[in-house]
């Protein structure tokens, strides 16, 4: 990939489901992340921020997501999951380095920020509504939450990622707006994975290798990547 329309990256083409899909969770985990909450403190009912924003802001339950910010989400997704910081704390967080970066797009996985770094400059006290988070807080999570999450991106010579090959399927699945419009696809074939286990799904393995001219390996690897996302979400649900 010499030449790369960074504008794809930016395009939202996946679905809450799908993005949810993706990540392992369920459409309402996504949504809960995206949209204000209600909650009720001393009798009085009070709207709480998003842990999370897209870039173009929509409040629609129908939303949808680019490729980066899906790759924000993923940042997220592992932040809430590693359970030593509480969620206050997390949209603390994600609040304040949204003010020190100042507009920097996609913040979370661009190269520029902390997470490549863990710079002193950003080891800063970060309030909000009352929540306290202090550098130490911070640094825990570029360092054992945020970076470890990079890893599996790729960057090629820009700041921010072009591809995602999922942990457990390097070399073999991998995800980007540049092929066939973000679906994850099998790495040296090029095929989407969603259509090679519809068709095993539906005709069997050798059926399938065939009717994409694929060994079949590939067939059984199409099925069992799409079978996993569909395990992730039924435990999320």
């Amino acid at each position: 990939m010499t030449s790369i329309d960074h504008s794809l990256l930016e395009r939202r083409i996946y679905s809450v489901p799908r993005a949810a899909g993706l990540l392992g969770l369920s459409s309402r985990q996504l949504r809960s992340w995206m949209m204000p909450q209600r909650r009720v403190v001393n009798g009085i009912s009070r709207e709480i921020a998003p842990i999370w924003r897209p870039t173009i802001d929509d409040p629609r339950e129908d939303a949808s997501v680019s490729f980066l910010d899906l790759m924000e989400l993923k940042i997220i997704r592992a932040m809430i999951e590693n359970g030593r910081i509480k969620r206050p704390k997390i949209r603390a967080c994600i609040k304040g380095w949204r003010n020190l970066t100042q507009g920097m797009p996609h913040y979370l996985v661009n190269k520029k920020f902390a997470p490549r770094l863990i710079p002193t400059s950003l080891a800063v006290e970060i309030k909000d509504e009352g929540v306290l988070v202090d550098a130490a807080t911070q640094q825990c999570l570029m360092a054992e939450v945020i970076q470890p999450e990079l890893i599996d991106l790729d960057y090629g010579s820009s700041d921010l990622p072009h591809s995602w090959i999922p942990k457990g399927w390097e070399n073999e699945i991998t995800v980007s707006p540049l092929l066939s419009f973000g679906e994850p696809v099998i790495s040296k074939e090029l095929i989407p994975t969603s259509a090679l286990a519809l068709a095993v799904e539906a005709d069997g393995v050798e059926a399938a290798a065939m009717q994409f001219h694929v060994p079949l390996q590939i067939a059984r690897l199409a099925a069992g990547f799409e079978l996993s996302l569909v395990k992730k979400q039924r435990k999320q649900a």
